[in-house]
């Protein structure tokens, strides 16, 4: 009797000793990104003291009856190797942080001189992109590790300006015009949003000169933003490409609408942001192949647990295999990083839609229980939200953002790398060392294993069942054009396409 209640006495410390396990499982997983290096020392540390004990534990024969309902020995196995996974990824965080000396280091010229120290090696082609992303000279010469002289040399030998005006020759009446296409584009953007709108179309101004023409333009809409104000999480990444959000956006999916976008997690750059009639796996890696050629591999991404993330997820596990965890899915509510971007993107894109599309509901021009309705619908309007996408993106990777400098995005993203070019990142070496990256095939491996994705969420769009063959496609595309202006709001351009392609089922109701 005394040996069963000390043994009942000893499987509950167990269990209470299981219990501050899957706690500190919560605190890794809480802490799997941050930026205090004390933090994430003790943290690996922690672990693996506890992971030694309870392999110790594991061991005992007592596990292998049942407790209750379960197998104690099962709840140890599964905690061993969760906490294991979160420790790999967080000690790869510890033993790659950068050191004092990780900025990118200027390289020489070989035999540029007999005597002396040889000249830095700064292609032009280098100076021309980092001033093209809008950075001054002072901050290039810092991003290089140069001195301004140095810099203003090199800019001679290239034959590039040395004295330059760094604001555009425009007059107010032009800054006026201009600024009011942007506002009448997206009507929410505010100073920093339409400074990026600015940049992008290589037109650089005084704050206040854009501050007094937003006056001037739309006053009364410039006062009501300046009563909302937005609460910001502190939040961080190690360096550009650590982490990417991935995420879908379906307040339009009412009419079949999807919004797939995609944000790196150091910078806030938008790797892609797009519109398409479906929520399939293969649409959302078709955008995420196009971003990865562009801004390279992430080295790791967070997701929900969507099927329509599934190829993506295998994409990623191709190139690092699945012991390193490329993959961290969870719910949406702690994608911190694009759930927040979403709220920005239906303010200043898809609240006109949404609206619009439900005036039409309103005035019976829409039902969107009707087939040939949302076949015109997505005809006409899907081209224009991608228009409408294309541009936030462009306002949003070129606005100053107040928490880092007044860098932009792409600034933030382009400096992060020098910054941290001669650290142990994996991810920042492997975007620097761009010789050794073949785009068509990088991590790309056609005979691999195709590892097992498990889902538990999928948010199906229907197909339309209208299909067109060529020689109607064609005739559609020649008669209506959806980016044209019929100064209705596409209303009438999409009342068109209604009419049009409905005469194609009069006509076959006649032939037959």
């Amino acid at each position: 009797m005394a040996m069963e209640n000390e043994i009942s006495i000893f499987i509950n410390d167990v269990l209470s000793y299981l219990a501050v396990g899957k706690d500190m499982f919560i605190e890794l997983k809480r802490n799997l990104f941050t930026a205090e290096d004390d933090c994430a020392n003790v943290l690996c540390q922690r672990c693996t003291a506890f992971i030694d004990g309870l392999s110790i534990l594991s061991g005992n024969s007592l596990w292998s009856r049942p407790v209750g309902d379960t197998y104690i020995a099962d709840d140890m196995c599964n905690l061993i190797i969760e906490l294991q996974r979160m420790h790999d990824i967080l000690q790869e965080r510890v033993e790659t942080a950068p050191t004092e000396n990780s900025r990118y280091t200027c390289g020489y010229e070989r035999g540029s001189r007999r005597r002396g120290r040889p000249r830095f090696l700064i292609p032009e082609r280098q100076l021309v992109g980092l001033r093209s992303l809008n950075f001054t000279w002072k901050q290039i010469a810092e991003m290089l590790g140069v001195s301004e002289k140095t810099l203003r040399r090199r800019r001679i030998d290239s034959d590039l300006p040395v004295c330059e005006n760094n604001y555009s020759n425009i007059t107010d009446e032009e800054l006026d015009r201009t600024i009011s296409l942007i506002l009448g584009t997206s009507p929410n953007s505010g100073e920093r949003m339409v400074t990026g709108a600015l940049v992008s179309q290589n037109v650089r101004v005084q704050r206040a000169r854009i501050r007094a023409s937003i006056n001037r333009v739309d006053p009364i809409n410039r006062q009501l933003r300046n009563h909302i104000s937005i609460h910001r999480r502190v939040y961080s990444v190690p360096t550009p490409n650590a982490l990417w959000h991935l995420d879908g956006h379906h307040k339009l999916i009412r009419w079949r609408m999807v919004i797939h976008g995609c944000v790196d997690g150091f910078s806030r750059v938008i790797v892609f942001l797009k519109c398409s009639n479906n929520n399939e796996a293969l649409t959302v890696l078709e955008s995420f192949q196009s971003a990865v050629n562009t801004f390279h591999y992430p080295r790791r991404i967070r997701t929900d647990h969507g099927t329509e993330n599934v190829e993506v997820a295998r994409f990623m596990l191709h190139k690092y295999g699945i012991t390193t965890n490329p993959v961290i899915t969870g719910r949406s509510i702690h994608n911190q990083r694009i759930e927040r971007m979403w709220k920005d993107v239906f303010a200043y894109v898809l609240q006109y839609f949404y609206n619009l599309f439900y005036f039409m509901e309103s005035q019976d021009i829409l039902d969107p229980d009707n087939e040939l309705h949302l076949f015109a619908l997505q005809y006409i309007y899907i081209p224009c939200v991608k228009r409408a996408l294309d541009y936030f993106t462009l306002q949003w990777n070129n606005h100053p953002m107040s928490t880092q400098g007044n860098k932009s995005p792409l600034q933030s993203w382009t400096a992060g790398f020098y910054e941290f070019a001669e650290s142990n990142y994996t991810v920042v070496r492997d975007v620097l060392d761009v010789d050794t990256i073949n785009f068509d095939h990088y991590g790309i491996d056609d005979d691999g294993p195709r590892p097992q994705i498990e889902t538990s969420n999928n948010v199906v769009v229907p197909r339309s069942t209208i299909q067109l063959s060529m020689e109607e496609t064609r005739a559609l595309t020649d008669e209506i054009s959806p980016l044209s202006e019929d100064n209705d709001n596409g209303v009438h351009l999409y009342q068109r396409t209604v009419a049009f392609v409905n005469n194609f089922f009069d006509s076959d109701v006649e032939s037959s």
